[in-house]
């Protein structure tokens, strides 16, 4: 493709861009938007059936193949066990995570105290100056202080609980609405290349071989790049468990040194920043129990762990399939971050990967440009 082509194929897509950001605002000014917001809020559940559809696809196809048994059964097998599982991490794993982060916010103030103890002892020459920043050296005083404050603010607790009432009914909306979207499911998932035929037939069709060639695409490389952050995750998990096993054990509970590891593994899948999120908790923890000595083998341990998951393990299961320039991850990073807050950390891969898919699709980049 000549360059003038290429331009002209990226001004027209961005000029697309800048007619929907157009007609986004005018509609909005009529209230039309937030009316469309609201149906589509109101079909979450739906969205919610699609995606866990979409995502034992693969699992029901490879079940109706070993069994030999119907689709519609293979289907609900696929759900059924996603459905144990999704139990076991909300009322065994989840709550011993928070546990640990409940016990971790409990343990921090006086880790930190302990090493502005040390600093004060071993750098007299700092004692002013961190005094200066920071006069609490006695938890007692903070712990006081804090109640003070309460009392003498409590007017800010009762303003606010409309607020924690507000939240609260809103969790319990979004309980409902994953429990109806668990329920479609099983009706939908059995006919989920049936509902994609449909939406394709409804495109003009001189697109629909464009649109079903992007949601192929699409859905493989996505299915991949799960599979793989999957493996990976439960990789530097299982690692790190064993090493806090083998290292930390005799003084920080078995299932701490796990908890820590799984922590430090969940958050192994947001790109170059998210092993350093992860190992805050683990690093602040052994901190706690082994002092500087600990601190400084936590960190090498994380570090010996990231060299092997990024040179042998990430590769061997990603592979070549997702081929993506690091600083187009760093940017797309900070812009889904910007957009979508702390969430956006987590989907900004797999919202690179389609917006990446589509411009490949209609040639507007080549898939080495990103």
């Amino acid at each position: 493709m000549k360059i003038s082509e290429k331009i002209e194929k990226f001004l027209r897509f961005f000029l697309t861009i800048i007619l929907i950001i157009i007609v986004y605002y005018f509609f909005k000014n009529l209230g039309i938007i937030n009316l469309l917001i609201k149906v589509l809020n109101a079909l979450i559940p739906l969205y919610i059936a699609i995606f866990i559809s979409w995502l034992l696809l693969p699992i029901a196809d490879f079940i109706k193949q070993k069994l030999n048994i119907n689709y519609f059964l293979a289907s609900l097998i696929a759900i059924i066990g996603f459905f144990i599982i999704t139990l076991i991490l909300l009322f065994v794993i989840a709550p011993q995570i928070f546990i640990e982060l409940k016990n971790f916010i409990v343990i921090l103030p006086e880790t930190l105290a302990q090493w502005k103890q040390q600093l004060l002892t071993n750098q007299p020459q700092l004692m002013q100056f961190i005094d200066s920043i920071n006069p609490y050296t006695d938890l007692n005083i903070i712990t006081e202080d804090i109640i003070t404050f309460l009392k003498n603010n409590s007017h800010l607790v009762t303003d606010k609980l409309e607020i924690i009432i507000h939240y609260l009914c809103k969790s319990i909306e979004i309980v409902i609405q994953i429990i109806i979207g668990f329920f479609l499911t099983i009706y939908l998932m059995p006919n989920l290349k049936h509902f994609k035929n449909l939406l394709i037939r409804l495109i003009p069709k001189t697109q629909q071989n464009n649109i079903s060639q992007i949601i192929h695409n699409i859905s493989i490389k996505l299915h991949g790049y799960l599979k793989a952050i999957g493996l990976d995750m439960l990789s530097v998990s299982i690692i790190l468990s064993i090493c806090n096993i083998i290292f930390f054990s005799s003084n920080i509970p078995i299932h701490t040194c796990i908890i820590i590891a799984i922590i430090a593994g969940i958050f192994n899948c947001i790109a170059y920043i998210g092993p350093v999120i992860g190992s805050i908790p683990l690093v602040i923890t052994v901190a706690q129990y082994y002092g500087f000595s600990g601190l400084l083998l936590s960190i090498l341990i994380i570090a010996i762990t990231q060299v092997i998951e990024s040179h042998f393990i990430y590769p061997f299961i990603l592979g070549q399939s997702i081929k993506i320039k690091p600083i187009s991850i760093l940017v797309f990073l900070l812009i889904s971050s910007t957009i979508f807050g702390f969430i956006g950390l987590f989907i900004s891969m797999p919202l690179l990967i389609i917006i990446k898919t589509i411009l490949v699709q209609y040639k507007i980049i080549n898939d080495d440009d990103i």
